[in-house]
């Protein structure tokens, strides 16, 4: 506790937790440390492989798939069927959840390993009101992004509800996403800086915000979703997407 001068009045009042706001650093995500949980409808990740098919190593998560044969657009995050693989936990601030209610920003990177690519694939990094539901207008997902396909150039950005915007770069390394959500009755949607790996900005994009939603009631979420690229996009068993992720959340009080 600290005497805090207030209005010409000595009052007691409790340390902010917050600590310096300056040079804030992103907390690095690890799959397997057992405070994610994996929600998988249909069987593609390979849980047989390290903790429910995660390996952490060096700050990048290694997941490994089972056989996707036919493609499909049940498995591609950009459509209005969620399907695909994710892992979540609650979304907590100094011990605090956060509710739906809440004005949210945070500050969202991916970086993929390129020299790991075994099949067209697709991920996103953010926030979901329901992370098990299996339709976008349950889950309610904004995010960053990331895609590629094989042999092609990269595209980062950032993902809100459905949709993917998102810009190719063949030196592209990372993304930071910078996504909100407001209180109620938005979505949310975010900018987005595209970086190569000797952190030089070379693009920058938005995505936006869906207006709408009544989001009274829920706790939020932080989701990983993975999956193939596209609708007609394939997995051959055992192939391997490995990325690292991070994350900086905070909550708003905008009166």
């Amino acid at each position: 506790m600290a005497l805090v001068l207030d209005g010409g009045k000595w009052v007691l009042q409790a340390p902010s937790s917050g600590g310096s706001e300056y040079d804030k650093t992103l907390t690095i995500i690890d799959l397997t440390d057992g405070s994610w949980t994996l929600y998988d409808p249909d069987s593609l990740i390979d849980t047989t492989y390290g903790t429910n098919g995660v390996t952490f190593a060096s700050d990048f998560n290694t997941i490994q798939f089972n056989n996707l044969a036919v493609g499909s657009s049940n498995y591609n995050w950009v459509g209005s069927v969620h399907r695909a693989p994710r892992w979540y936990k609650t979304l907590t601030i100094n011990g605090n959840d956060v509710a739906g209610e809440d004005t949210l920003t945070g500050v969202f990177r991916i970086e993929d390993d390129d020299t790991v690519s075994d099949f067209n694939r697709r991920l996103i990094l953010g926030w979901s009101e329901d992370p098990t539901a299996v339709a976008a207008s349950g889950t309610i997902i904004t995010a960053a992004s990331y895609n590629r396909s094989e042999g092609s150039a990269p595209l980062h950005g950032a993902f809100s509800y459905q949709s993917d915007s998102s810009i190719s770069d063949a030196n592209g390394a990372y993304v930071v996403a910078n996504l909100m959500r407001k209180k109620y009755a938005d979505l949310g949607g975010g900018y987005y800086i595209i970086y190569n790996s000797s952190d030089s900005v070379l693009r920058v994009g938005t995505a936006g915000g869906t207006l709408g939603f009544n989001n009274a009631g829920v706790t939020m979420k932080l989701i990983v979703g993975v999956g193939p690229r596209l609708n007609t996009s394939i997995i051959p068993a055992g192939s391997l997407f490995k990325a690292k992720l991070s994350y900086l959340v905070s909550t708003i009080v905008t009166t």
